[in-house]
């Protein structure tokens, strides 16, 4: 008897382009990711790619908080790579399929200005900010003066910003 078996991977022997390419499935298909919840993306990894990972945390979260030039704060590592990573999670989003989108944001619809919303609203929904984040950003001139809770708000807020004016700047669905 002859046993035809599917090839498994673990993500620590994949490129870094196949790595990259199950980060963006990931931020795109699963936003709760953004607050360190895996519980949906590792089965997927697992069972609908056969790809093994025994950190999933890291594929999101390696590297700690890093500081962003451009919004001059610390953000976290999932935040920068998805501001890295936006047009490829952008046409992830375009490209799914009503099905996808009912099976992982519960709701689906045809307007691509519509699903980006709400992937965005998703995101911002799922946004968490840790007591790390917020302690390196209280060492910024711009926070010296905030409690804990409204750096954290100025962070999400900051974040949500500029992630939605990536999303929304470039036409390549069109």
């Amino acid at each position: 008897m002859e046993v035809d078996y599917v090839k498994r991977e673990n993500v620590a022997d994949l490129s870094q382009e196949e790595k990259g390419i199950y980060l963006n499935e990931g931020i795109a298909l699963f936003p709760e990711v953004f607050k360190g919840d895996y519980s949906k993306f590792t089965p997927w990894l697992v069972y609908s790619c056969f790809v093994w990972c025994g950190n999933v945390r890291d594929i999101f979260s390696a590297g700690g908080n890093v500081f962003d030039e451009e919004l001059q704060i610390y953000i976290s590592a999932i935040m920068n790579r998805a501001l890295q990573n936006v047009e490829s999670i952008k046409q992830r989003i375009i490209n799914m399929s009503d099905e996808e989108q009912m099976r992982f944001w519960g709701m689906s619809t045809n307007d691509v200005e519509k699903r980006i919303d709400v992937w965005l609203n998703l995101v911002e929904g799922n946004l968490r900010v840790s007591a790390e984040l917020v302690k390196n950003n209280k060492g910024l001139m711009v926070y010296e003066s905030y409690d804990d809770e409204r750096i954290s708000k100025s962070i999400k807020s900051n974040f949500m910003s500029r992630l939605n004016c990536k999303m929304k700047r470039s036409n390549s669905h069109r």
